[in-house]
């Protein structure tokens, strides 16, 4: 069982550069990923990425994460990539994932949907957050049914929404793929409270 989304390919290293752009800017960088093998399947892994800018005299910290995993589950903590959901979850928040049985998979999920997870400037605007729940379950190697639903927060266009949706297979094998894919939303905005419901349903056919 694995955390897929945000992994990195490169493991155990560090690295750091030093940038200067054409208009005199300068940025030192630093990158690391740390994983450790606890044995009976159990993985621990730290990933991290720092820009500390000279010229402003200030730190950005992003794409920094803590990742436990089991045979079981898997826990993250920090920077969420989150995958499987009918709008992008990319954010600051926990992640937390349980198989119920080797093909059936449930994760819960909360973000803050700023992709910085710390940064010393005083000028950042509060984008709002994310709630989320997923069930997966694998009918075969590259086929599954999946529902979500996601609660989103957006306090740059003022609105908040709650989003669900459902997928299945109906046809498939090695030449025809036929899909259902059904969903339900309602929308408000923030301040004046005026809620719009929405609905969709498609046949994804290849």
């Amino acid at each position: 069982m694995a955390y897929l989304p945000g992994s990195n390919t490169y493991k155990n290293y560090i690295e750091l550069q030093f940038n200067r752009s054409n208009q005199g800017n300068e940025f030192t960088q630093l990158r690391s990923n740390f994983e450790r093998k606890l044995g009976s399947g159990k993985i621990m892994e730290f990933n991290t990425t720092a820009d500390y800018f000279i010229n402003y005299r200030f730190l950005n910290l992003y794409d920094t994460w803590l990742r436990f995993e089991t045979p079981k589950t898997a826990a993250r903590l920090g920077n969420i990539n989150a995958q499987g959901y009918d709008m992008n979850i990319s954010g600051r928040g926990a992640l937390f994932q349980y198989k119920i049985t080797p093909r059936t998979l449930v994760e819960l999920l909360g973000t803050h949907n700023n992709f910085l997870l710390y940064s010393s400037s005083t000028h950042l605007a509060d984008p709002g957050y994310s709630i989320g729940t997923r069930m997966d379950h694998r009918i075969s190697d590259t086929k599954s049914i999946n529902t979500s639903y996601i609660f989103n927060r957006n306090n740059f266009t003022g609105v908040q929404s709650h989003l669900v949706t459902a997928t299945a297979p109906l046809v498939f094998d090695s030449i025809h793929s036929l899909s259902i894919e059904a969903g339900g939303s309602t929308s408000e905005g923030i301040h004046q409270g005026k809620k719009r419901p929405g609905a969709h349903w498609a046949f994804p056919i290849a």
